[in-house]
C-alpha cells in the first residue's frame, strides 16, 4: 500500500501504535538519508538552516507492506555550524528511534520493528 493509504488508516483508526511505527520508519529513513548524504547536507546547511528531504519508505506492517515517499525536513538551530547542527540532528534522531523501538517491543508490533 502507498504511504498515503497507510496515513489514512492511522487517521481513521486513531491507533497510536501504528502512528509510532510510522514515526519509527520515518526516522530510520531520515537517519539513512543523513548518513548517505552527509557532505551535501552540510553544504546545503551552510546556506540555510532548514532542508527538505524526500524520504523513501518501505516497511512491513500487520496490514501489509507500505512503500512510497514522504517529505520531511532537517533543521538546525540558527547560528549553529552546519556540521555540528547536523550531528545534533543525527543524535536526536537516534534517541527517538531507540525510544520508539523500546515502546513497540512491548506491543503487538514487536515483530515489525
Amino acid at each position: 500500500m502507498e504511504v498515503s493509504d497507510f496515513l489514512r488508516h492511522i487517521s481513521l483508526m486513531r491507533d497510536n501504535v501504528y502512528s509510532t511505527l510510522f514515526g519509527l520508519e520515518i526516522n530510520r529513513a531520515k537517519l539513512r538519508y543523513i548518513q548517505e548524504n552527509w557532505s551535501s547536507l552540510v553544504r546545503a546547511l551552510e546556506r540555510t538552516d532548514r532542508i527538505s528531504l524526500e524520504l523513501q519508505l518501505d516497511f512491513q506492517t500487520p496490514i501489509g507492506r507500505v512503500t512510497g515517499s514522504f517529505m520531511s525536513h532537517v533543521s538546525i538551530r540558527e547560528g549553529m555550524p552546519p556540521e555540528e547542527g547536523l550531528m545534533e540532528v543525527l543524535e536526536r534522531t537516534k534517541r527517538i528511534i531507540n525510544m520508539d523501538e523500546d515502546f513497540l517491543r512491548r506491543t503487538y508490533m514487536k515483530d515489525y520493528i
